[in-house]
């Protein structure tokens, strides 16, 4: 996913490739995972793309992986990553679930990613997102899933991520949680580096 509408040197618009396919930089992913603990076992990546997000984690962690992906010229990449124990070539809203996951992890089309978040929760106990940061500040867009899902613990990248390798980002960036059934006070952090956000005078 990245922010569409962003302007070439030359003053044109560029055009959004099919599917919005974006890959995702490997140290957004690392940046998650060190600061956040999320459980091991059976991963779900509903929006695959070239594997990205599923390499990264897999640089530091030890998982299985259940993957989709809609794009067929994606499958001989993904096909090569070993801990995939089972890959679809699909469209991930349409398809049968497949089966229970401790964590459903991705860069879903943000055109879509409420939807993607809902029929993640059908089958995974923790839903990660990573999503713009102003897919908060959109609630009427997005009353049905807050209501339903309930507001989720937000992680911020505190740098934009470049997804095309020419320069940043036009939006800040921040992995959203969604746990299935919980309705508690939801988490802010700021994913620093190689320490805790402090603020406030105050350190965690």
């Amino acid at each position: 996913m990245s922010a569409k509408g962003r302007k070439r040197k030359t003053g044109e618009q560029a055009e959004a490739p099919e599917h919005e396919f974006y890959p995702t930089p490997s140290w957004c992913v690392t940046r998650l995972l060190q600061h956040v603990e999320l459980p091991g076992g059976r991963w779900l990546e509903p929006s695959a793309g070239d594997g990205a997000i599923i390499r990264a984690v897999d640089a530091v962690r030890d998982v299985a992986w259940w993957a989709d992906e809609i794009r067929l010229e994606a499958m001989p990449l993904l096909r090569q990553i070993e801990s995939i124990a089972n890959l679809r070539q699909c469209d991930f809203l349409r398809a049968p679930a497949m089966s229970e996951f401790d964590v459903a992890i991705g860069n879903p089309p943000f055109s879509l990613a409420a939807q993607f978040v809902l029929r993640a929760l059908e089958c995974s106990e923790h839903v990660v997102m990573l999503l713009r940061l102003n897919f908060l500040g959109s609630s009427n867009a997005r009353r049905h899933l807050f209501e339903l899902a309930g507001v989720p613990d937000v992680y911020v990248l505190p740098e934009r991520p470049s997804f095309t390798g020419e320069g940043t980002d036009a939006c800040e960036y921040a992995w959203m949680r969604w746990t299935r059934g919980a309705k508690q006070k939801s988490e802010v952090k700021i994913l620093f580096e190689t320490f805790q956000a402090t603020m406030f005078g105050e350190t965690s």
